[in-house]
């Protein structure tokens, strides 16, 4: 769902997520194996001498949300929205069968139809979407996209496993 937060320097975002870790930024500069300092200096924009490294982005994201820390994604958001690109999860795919790819496919029109049926309760209401609406609106496209990108990697895990097997892909 984009916010204002996405609209926030990844790096600000990423700081501002260190800090909501179980113990602060210490407990996880602990965690990561750097000094506490090192990491305020690498979470700090303006620092010249000490810089982010991505895999340090990703581990911090990482140890945040696999903490249960809210809103663990927020600089990953802030960094597609830097790049005109959306961030959306995905759920992993367990075994893959044709029935499976017709439920995905299923969802995914059904999550579809609830994006058409959101902005059409919307804008019956009184032509106008407010900003609740909106947060709305796009939580119901987050989860058409994810059911959509779902879909698309059912497909190819279906293919590839007909692929492997020798049959026609």
């Amino acid at each position: 769902m984009s916010s204002r937060l996405d609209q926030m320097h990844p790096v600000d975002a990423l700081y501002a997520l260190a800090k909501k870790y179980p113990g602060g930024i210490e407990a996880l500069a602990k965690k990561m194996g750097v000094g506490p300092s090192t990491l305020y200096k690498k979470l700090e924009r303006t620092n010249t001498t000490h810089h982010l490294q991505f895999d340090e982005f990703t581990e911090i994201v990482n140890l945040c949300a696999a903490a249960g820390v809210l809103d663990a994604y927020q600089p990953l958001r802030a960094l597609n929205w830097q790049l005109d690109h959306v961030a959306v999860h995905v759920p992993m795919l367990a075994a893959t069968s044709d029935s499976d790819l017709s439920r995905d496919m299923v969802r995914a029109v059904a999550e579809a139809g609830d994006v058409a049926r959101k902005l059409d309760e919307f804008l019956s209401n009184d032509g106008l979407i407010d900003k609740k609406e909106g947060k709305e609106f796009e939580k119901e496209c987050e989860q058409a996209i994810a059911a959509m990108c779902l879909l698309r990697d059912r497909v190819r895990a279906v293919t590839k496993s007909r692929a492997l097997r020798g049959a026609k892909p």
